[in-house]
């Protein structure tokens, strides 16, 4: 993010406190007026109201019960939008613990959501991630967590 011009934007950047250094130091080197760093808990830290959440590498390590439990916390928070990882070309798909990996298609179940509004091809450069891979814009209020 570092490198995205961010001008006339607020941003916050938030993370688990197992990366409590990271903020930390993300903040000492970038915050300023309109861009700050904190730590948050995406299942059920209080979330700042903001007009799109951006999620990218969370959920494809969470397992299914927590990243629902984040989607709701999303939608307390009165954001509009959550531009997340998504794979689309995914087939199936299995539950994990907490810090495991797997490649999330969020249009499968247990999720089942609508095609995504946009979806922005973000496969990292040298990455062994598979191909695919993107960034998906889903409107929160159309997603189906009830």
């Amino acid at each position: 993010m570092k490198t995205v011009p961010l001008d006339g934007v607020e941003y916050i950047g938030a993370d688990t406190d197992l990366v409590a250094a990271l903020v930390a130091s993300n903040s000492a080197q970038f915050s300023r007026p309109g861009r700050r760093f904190i730590l948050a808990d995406v299942t059920k830290t209080d979330l700042p109201r903001v007009d799109v959440i951006l999620c990218r590498d969370c959920f494809i390590h969470l397992p299914f019960f927590a990243i629902r439990a984040a989607l709701m916390n999303f939608r307390r928070s009165g954001a509009r939008y959550v531009l997340t990882t998504h794979y689309p070309g995914v087939e199936s798909q299995v539950d994990i613990e907490f810090g495991s990996f797997r490649p999330l298609n969020l249009e499968l179940p247990p999720f089942a959501f609508p095609k995504p509004l946009k979806c922005i091809a973000d496969a990292p450069l040298g990455s062994t991630q598979p191909e695919g891979r993107c960034l998906a814009l889903w409107r929160l209020l159309d997603l189906p967590l009830d």
